[in-house]
């Protein structure tokens, strides 16, 4: 099946999270006891507002956002579900695409809900029992909003692993990452010492201006890198995000047609 049409991909999420949440509800409620606990045995700090939730949204979000990520694709490699994988009526964009707007969307709308919803729990928990207040979750902050955008990036490189490696996806791309983190530190040294030589660190410090809005003898604050400083934030943000999609669509394309029934 060929075209792309928002109708089945809604479908298939819909399948997709229905067949999903009754495994996230366990991990739910241990990361509420988890929190509920912290807040009984921690010092109130209701000046710092959502501190201690920030924290949790933050971790949350990546590690259990990374492993969602990382099995996006675990039944198109199992060889007990690929048939009916293969045979579901709907194209590999299709496919890509929901299985995308679940890890990038929908997993995160299902975090902030639940973050949103227990932060009252826990604080009326909390001061009846304990007479201390945490303050509430925000999750239209900054820190919530920058918190999204990295784990983005991170999730849409450990989809393109699900798609790509057919066991231990999140295994295999952590070294994956690793080693081109590697090749890149080297490259970039060689670079570093290639234009230093031959131009001076003033040509160094105007690449780093161009590429990522600062300097090494003035870096700036996290913040303005986040609200998209320089060409380096537009290559992070969105440029290798995009990248990492359409190649998980294309292995999704290949290995549709060579192992498809």
């Amino acid at each position: 099946m060929n075209g792309l049409s928002m109708h089945r991909v809604r479908l298939l999420l819909r399948n997709h999270v229905v067949s999903e949440y009754r495994s996230m509800l366990t991990p739910f409620a241990a990361i509420a006891i988890l929190i509920l606990l912290q807040s009984l045995v921690t010092d109130s700090y209701a000046e710092r507002s959502s501190g201690m939730y920030d924290g949790w949204f933050g971790a949350v979000l990546l590690f259990w956002g990374v492993i969602v990520a990382s099995r996006a694709f675990r039944e198109m490699h199992d060889k007990t579900t690929n048939e009916a994988w293969f045979l579901l009526p709907a194209s590999s964009a299709e496919k890509t695409l929901a299985r995308a707007l679940h890890v990038s969307v929908t997993f995160v709308l299902m975090q902030l809900a639940f973050f949103t919803l227990l932060a009252p729990v826990v604080e009326l928990v909390t001061w009846i029992v304990a007479g201390k207040q945490h303050g509430l979750f925000n999750p239209f902050s900054a820190f919530t909003m920058s918190n999204w955008l990295n784990v983005l990036v991170a999730q849409a490189v450990f989809f393109l692993g699900s798609a790509w490696f057919r066991s231990l996806p999140l295994m295999k791309t952590v070294l994956s990452v690793a080693l081109v983190t590697l090749v890149f530190f080297i490259v970039g040294s060689m670079l570093f010492g290639a234009i230093v030589s031959s131009a001076g660190p003033s040509a160094w410090s105007h690449l780093m201006l161009m590429l990522f809005g600062f300097t090494a003898d003035n870096p700036g604050a996290v913040s303005d890198h986040l609200a998209g400083r320089g060409l380096g934030a537009l290559l992070y943000y969105f440029v290798l995000p995009g990248f990492c999609y359409y190649v998980a669509w294309l292995r999704v394309k290949e290995t549709q047609v060579s192992d498809g029934i």
